[in-house]
């Protein structure tokens, strides 16, 4: 029998990705296990929920809508060129992981990796992913859960960096959660932090350790630090002139706390590869030369 992945953690995990609060159920069905994951601030029948099936040597992953959200795939189709780009670069990493994605709009089969074929009146969507054959440690309740924030979760992130957009105050505790370093001004997010979809794919992209140091929370820290890092944009965001797309790929980094912050002593900042050789110099001139 599959271990259960604990909803509890698996919710967590995806909350902490995309700054949403997620709610997840875990139940065992005659086709495998299933693990649905839904933000907890929408009801099922004007939302959605993502529904994962983990089978002996396989996972899907499906986009369900509610009865009544006809406004919500609306929006979703409505969504601006930024907000689909970074739907097109989940669906791409999913691709690159072996995934196998399928995207229909009103009755239509789309192209998941092309925005520019899509539709802007939505009336209909349909939306998932599959992985198959794929390696699955069913007796390992980790490596069931992570196979759900992956799959699942690459979903879940494609329909958040969809929703629409509105303009926010960000608290203080933008930057404790290494958001980028303009998130304590007003800026335009999604109600669901648009910087946060664009801080998952930039982790999806280039990991948790710092591009700068090497530093790892998650090793030091343990369950505590999973997740965590900083988020550095390489081009500082008052240089970012209006209508600039982000791709969280190139524009995006993830730094440590202390490199975040030493990247800004300097106006204007000092780049990744710069701090990375000054943190290196220093190492080495602590060493000292070596021994004969």
């Amino acid at each position: 029998m599959t271990q259960q992945p604990d909803a509890v953690q698996t919710a967590s995990s995806l909350t902490k990705q995309f700054g949403v609060h997620i709610t997840a159920k875990v139940s065992e069905q005659n086709d495998g296990l299933h693990v649905k994951i839904w933000p907890a601030e929408l009801h099922a029948n004007e939302g959605f929920d993502i529904d994962a099936t983990i089978g002996w040597r396989s996972v899907r992953a499906q986009l369900n809508v509610g009865n009544f959200a006809a406004r919500l795939v609306a929006d979703l189709g409505h969504a601006d060129q930024e907000s689909r780009d970074c739907a097109v670069i989940l669906a791409d990493l999913l691709r690159n992981a072996g995934g196998q994605i399928l995207l229909a709009v009103n009755g239509s089969a789309l192209d998941p990796f092309s925005h520019e074929s899509w539709p802007y009146d939505w009336r209909t969507v349909g939306l998932s992913v599959e992985r198959t054959p794929l390696a699955i440690d069913h007796d390992d309740e980790k490596s069931i859960r992570e196979s759900v924030t992956t799959w699942a979760g690459g979903l879940l992130g494609m329909v958040i960096a969809l929703l629409p957009a509105e303009e926010i105050i960000e608290t203080s505790t933008a930057e404790a959660e290494g958001l980028w370093e303009g998130a304590l001004k007003r800026v335009t997010v999604n109600r669901y932090e648009r910087s946060r979809v664009n801080r998952a794919i930039c982790i999806a992209v280039h990991g948790c350790t710092c591009a700068a140091c090497g530093f790892d929370f998650r090793y030091h820290y343990g369950d505590l630090g999973d997740g965590f890092i900083h988020v550095h944009h390489v081009t500082p965001v008052s240089e970012l002139g209006d209508g600039y797309r982000v791709d969280p790929r190139r524009d995006l980094v993830p730094v440590c706390a202390n490199c975040h912050a030493m990247l800004h002593r300097r106006n204007p900042p000092l780049t990744v590869k710069e701090l990375s050789e000054l943190f290196t110099s220093q190492a080495r001139n602590r060493a000292g030369p070596l021994s004969e």
